[in-house]
């Protein structure tokens, strides 16, 4: 029963969680996304978007950009962690969601958002990986957030305040209560339902096992409507996690992981018609983090 950020496995806090692949490019839009994304309302460029520098030369309207309907999102999560034998790597976690935007006066916005999955650079160069099994993302629930989109002098900007986020165990206060670190806490609960106390993540290559845990993550986005086909810019997240157990004894310890915000970036495509987490998932293939 150890603290993540102080002693917990050789590659847990490498991370954050996860399942899906990578994100290779392709020739032309899978099906599903919205065409090609233009910027049509005096966005900076994604220098701009993500680093908040230059503004940007062209005439931001005054109309509102249309948001409503289904974008896939992408958070890219960017890390340093001092890894044992190999020294100092760069990690990160990259999550894809599903996101439904429902658009409301006054610039306010509702983002139903649904995950899909989680991958991990862990920078452990395939020594060891870490996965998060199907039912540990089943098992989240989805999320209704609110942002907001104001005109500024560089363009429409989008803000979602932030979200935490709590799994595998049941807080009063998601925010700042103090996470459980005995198997026997209360608040902890089987949210993956298999049997093991927390949420399960699994550990292949030159060490195997499962970890279960308990973890709380938020992220706060702050960027620009490059177009009514594009969103982009920073991601500014945290993440906590807690070893309850696990079925491997080497499995104890590891390094801090230090967030790099200035490299975490979030990307949100239109998508169109009914489209589901495959749909999300293909269209972020033609763009990179």
């Amino acid at each position: 029963m150890r603290r993540v950020g102080q002693v917990v496995l050789m590659l847990l806090v490498l991370l954050t969680l996860g399942v899906c692949d990578g994100t290779p490019s392709v020739d032309q839009p899978p099906a599903g996304l919205a065409g090609d994304a233009q910027g049509d309302f005096g966005a900076p460029d994604r220098s701009d978007a993500v680093e908040g520098s230059r503004g940007s030369d062209a005439e931001v309207p005054h109309e509102r950009p249309p948001l409503a309907g289904y974008w896939a999102q992408r958070r890219f999560y960017s890390s340093l962690s001092d890894l044992p034998v190999l020294g100092m790597k760069e990690t990160s976690t990259t999550s894809i969601s599903l996101v439904k935007i429902e658009e409301h006066e006054n610039g306010q916005l509702t983002l139903v958002t649904t995950l899909c999955g989680i991958d991990i650079d862990n920078g452990a160069e395939g020594m060891v990986d870490v996965l998060v099994p199907d039912a540990f993302v089943r098992s989240i629930p989805q999320a209704t957030l609110s942002a907001t989109l104001t005109r500024e002098e560089r363009g429409w900007r989008f803000f979602q305040p932030r979200h935490f986020d709590v799994r595998g165990a049941v807080l009063e206060s998601k925010a700042d209560e103090s996470l459980p670190v005995d198997v026997d806490d209360p608040r902890v609960f089987d949210q993956d339902e298999d049997g093991e106390p927390g949420v399960t993540m699994i550990v292949t290559g030159l060490t195997q096992g499962r970890l279960f845990i308990v973890q709380r993550t938020s992220y706060e986005l702050d960027g620009f409507v490059v177009s009514d086909l594009l969103i982009e810019g920073r991601a500014d997240w945290t993440d906590e996690q807690v070893l309850l157990a696990s079925d491997n004894p080497n499995l104890t310890g590891s390094p801090p992981k230090t967030p790099k915000l200035e490299a975490s970036t979030f990307t949100m495509l239109r998508l169109t018609g009914e489209p589901d987490c495959n749909t999300a998932r293909e269209a972020l293939r033609a763009k990179t983090p």
